[in-house]
């Protein structure tokens, strides 16, 4: 759904979306009377939409926006298999659809993807507990059960439990 950050001057409404085929994005600064939104023809659009507006956002002066800085850390090997697996993802975010969202390895990248709803994007750790999608911005809190094993993730409007 919408997103609104912000207070005064920097207040800003965004909301993004995508179906099979396109992606898109739209942010609003009511209190400058500007905005940007930019559609993309591709289901791998999500990284080049933030691009855009990233570069809209400096030309025009936006205040609090732009890439995040972040600082990764590396997981053992344990632990990012531990992470690899499908975490279904409950019908009443996607319209009753029966979809999951799927953590891999590919090669020493961990991806994760939600096949027909969010493309495949890689994984860094930013903590011991938390995993950030630099492409899409979503960030993940991993939720271990009482052995400290993975048992799921939250995503922040959702938690996500892992299938067995």
């Amino acid at each position: 759904g919408p997103m609104v950050h912000g207070t005064g001057r920097t207040l800003q409404f965004e909301h993004g979306g995508s179906n099979e085929g396109y992606i898109c994005h739209v942010i609003h600064f009511p209190a400058l009377g500007r905005g940007a939104a930019v559609m993309t023809n591709s289901d791998a659009g999500g990284s080049l939409t933030k691009e855009i507006l990233y570069a809209i956002a400096k030309e025009y002066q936006w205040p609090d926006y732009g890439p995040r800085e972040v600082a990764p850390i590396a997981l053992d090997s344990a632990s990012v298999q531990q992470l690899v697996g499908e975490y279904p993802v409950p019908s009443t975010l996607t319209d009753g659809k029966r979809v999951s969202q799927i953590l891999r390895m590919e090669g020493a990248v961990l991806t994760v993807e939600v096949p027909g709803f969010v493309p495949k994007s890689s994984l860094v750790a930013l903590a011991d507990d938390v995993l950030l999608a630099p492409e899409t911005g979503f960030e993940f809190r991993i939720m271990r059960d009482r052995r400290g094993r993975v048992s799921g993730l939250d995503i922040g409007n959702a938690r996500l439990t892992k299938a067995r």
